[in-house]
């Protein structure tokens, strides 16, 4: 639990930091956003896949 807790913190002042504007070329699209937001984005979706993938350890018994 407290490591989470730190890895939150860590990934809010991550975010908070990074004001600046980036670029993200995904196939033949090219989105101009914030760098926070898409820090944000990666977080939110790496807590998601982390949490399917211990959910299925879960069921399999592993």
């Amino acid at each position: 639990m407290l490591v989470g807790i730190a890895a939150l913190v860590i990934a809010v002042i991550l975010i908070a930091e990074n004001s600046q504007d980036a670029t993200v070329k995904v196939l033949w699209a090219t989105v101009d956003m914030p760098l926070w937001i898409l820090l944000a984005i990666t977080f939110v979706l790496g807590g998601i896949t982390g949490w399917f993938v211990k959910a299925r350890r879960v069921r399999r018994g592993s």
